[in-house]
């Protein structure tokens, strides 16, 4: 279990089994609980009944920029409600010596509530803070 034994099985040797008069062949385990038990297993969540709504962001940001440091400013100032993020489109402009804002990202934000529908004023708002934070941070303005 991530390259830390936790147990062993095996069959019982064949002349161990003379004392119990079986011709079946046996097979043991043992399990050390303690180390299963301090691992930290994945969690189960129940799907929403409610949609989804996505929205789209592309933005221009300045070569010096870590697109994982802004990916994590996306997903702090986003909100509770934002379900999943995906980078989906780089490119950069190597060429560019007009702009000094020469890669652009694309991200998709998908927001979703488990009590209840989402609102698009409410999404708004969460896209509003994820740009105030990003220009804030980052420098990083929305593609127009």
């Amino acid at each position: 279990f991530g390259g830390e034994r936790v147990g062993i099985a095996g069959q019982m040797h064949p002349h161990l089994l003379d004392d119990f008069s079986s011709n079946e062949a046996v097979y043991l385990f043992e399990i050390e609980w303690k180390s299963l038990a301090d691992r930290h297993l994945n969690q189960y969540s129940d799907v929403s009944r409610y949609p989804a709504i996505t929205r789209d962001l592309s933005l221009v940001i300045g070569d010096h920029q870590i697109i994982s440091e802004v990916t994590d400013t996306i997903k702090k100032n986003a909100g509770s409600a934002l379900e999943n993020l995906i980078l989906f489109d780089v490119y950069c402009d190597t060429e560019s010596e007009v702009n000094k804002y020469i890669k652009s990202v694309a991200y998709r934000l998908v927001f979703r509530s488990v009590f209840r529908t989402l609102t698009d004023d409410e999404v708004e708002v969460s896209i509003q803070n994820v740009l105030e934070s990003l220009s804030r941070k980052h420098d990083v303005q929305l593609r127009s």
